[in-house]
Order: structure tokens, then C-alpha cells, then sequence
């Protein structure tokens, strides 16, 4: 998913016609070696 609201719009869509609808989100860089924040990344649940 895109995160935008087209995407989410269509996984309810999905999911109120009954599939199993399942959002991933790729972690494709290391946000804090690119300038970003230094908090700690939240944990995992």
C-alpha cells in the first residue's frame, strides 16, 4: 500500500466485500543514517 488514500480507500472497499485484506509497509533505507531523527525505532508488536 501506498498509504495515500486511494489504496486505503480500496483495502476497506476489500474488505467490507469479505477478503482478508493485509497492509505491509518496506523499509527501504535507514532513516536515521540518512539525517533523519535519532529516536529509536518503535517496537515491533
Amino acid at each position: 500500500m501506498s498509504g495515500g488514500i486511494d489504496s486505503t480507500v480500496v483495502a476497506l472497499m476489500l474488505h467490507h466485500e469479505g477478503y482478508d485484506v493485509v497492509g505491509i509497509t518496506m523499509k527501504t533505507w535507514d532513516y536515521a543514517q540518512s539525517g533523519g531523527s535519532k529516536k529509536k525505532p518503535a517496537a515491533a508488536m
